[in-house]
């Protein structure tokens, strides 16, 4: 759609618009905007933004957005953000983005540079500063403000012999 998409939007195969989609949109295998995308968003596979996602998504393998995700995000596979993923998301593979907060979830993977709330991984990421709880079975992070609980904590902020411990890591 040229001018954008509003209200309740349906379509088969997939929804498509080069501004912004608000409201309910249903997309077979795909929803799409240029711009923003607010609202309730199901998709079998993909949910895509080129600005910002908020409300509540649902996508079987991808949830992606330039800037931010906001709000509830579901997905079996990845949810990505080039900026950031805020509120509660939870996924099967992987969360990947610049900053992350509020209860974030994925069986694999959380991949992130700045982290602030809970976050429940096999492996955790935080590449520049974690602050509150991380949860897996290898936690890493740069510079550790908050508990690690996991088989293997790495906090490059501690003092040796604290820098990496089993079961749990504080700073």
């Amino acid at each position: 759609a040229e001018e954008g998409m509003h209200g309740f939007n349906f379509g088969g195969l997939a929804n498509v618009s080069n501004k912004n989609m608000y409201g309910i949109n249903i997309g077979g295998l795909a929803n799409v905007a240029d711009e923003n995308m607010y609202g309730l968003n199901f998709s079998l596979l993909a949910v895509v933004s080129g600005q910002d996602l908020y409300g509540l998504q649902i996508a079987g393998l991808a949830l992606v957005a330039s800037d931010n995700i906001m709000g509830l995000g579901l997905s079996i596979g990845k949810i990505q953000s080039e900026d950031s993923i805020a509120r509660i998301n939870i996924t099967g593979y992987k969360i990947e983005t610049d900053e992350i907060s509020g209860i974030n979830m994925a069986i694999l993977w959380v991949d992130t540079y700045y982290m602030k709330g809970v976050i429940a991984s096999l492996f955790n990421e935080i590449k520049t500063q974690h602050q509150g709880l991380t949860i897996g079975l290898i936690n890493f992070a740069e510079s550790l403000h908050g508990l690690q609980i996991g088989l293997v904590n790495i906090a490059n902020n501690n003092p040796a012999p604290f820098k990496i411990l089993p079961f749990i890591n504080a700073n």
